[in-house]
């Protein structure tokens, strides 16, 4: 006897958006996919200063500019960053209840790719492009040009919570065992 099988994308969320001039529509790279890809919309194409090279912002740039210099790209048609707040080339109107979450895309964090407030959260009643936070973990620049697929975006309910003072609190069988409290 076969049991019907729940389809979990019967009901799709429908959410507004808004593309920006030069902006790219995220979608999902595969059904069954968590994310959408999203693509970086910038003027000029973008070189992150690796964190180790940066014992100051400046000291990174100029690190960076000599690299540039070696690799034939002109430092001075690009941008070089530290870190750096990459627009999406969007803006999304979401229901209540809801936020995007921007993470990076797992493939581009094994090369050092790495989104400083990772999840971001992006709030029902913004209304405004959404940006990706970027930063440089590898040992070596990381260029992003326009129009690459640098993060992606999930979209999940956020229950309103309401919180209660309390004198106390229940006991748990970790109490307040803090960082590795189950082992590294």
């Amino acid at each position: 006897m076969s049991h019907p099988v729940a389809d979990p994308f019967r009901h799709k969320l429908e959410v507004k958006i808004q593309l920006m001039a030069g902006g790219l529509l995220p979608c999902y790279a595969y059904e069954g996919d968590a994310g959408m890809d999203c693509y970086a919309r910038l003027d000029r194409d973008l070189i992150l200063t690796p964190l180790p090279w940066a014992a100051s912002a400046d000291q990174g740039v100029a690190q960076v500019r000599q690299w540039c210099i070696e690799s034939n790209i002109n430092p001075d048609e690009i941008q070089i960053a530290l870190k750096f707040p990459i627009p999406l080339g969007f803006a999304v109107e979401l229901p209540e209840g809801f936020e995007a979450q921007i993470r990076p895309r797992s493939g581009l964090s094994l090369q050092g790719l790495f989104c400083l407030n990772s999840p971001a959260t992006i709030d029902s009643g913004y209304r405004g492009e959404v940006h990706f936070i970027a930063a440089n973990m590898d040992t070596q620049p990381f260029y992003i040009g326009q129009g690459a697929r640098i993060c992606q975006m999930l979209i999940l309910p956020v229950p309103r919570i309401n919180l209660v003072l309390s004198d106390s609190l229940s006991a748990s069988q970790r109490g307040t065992k803090r960082f590795g409290s189950s082992g590294i």
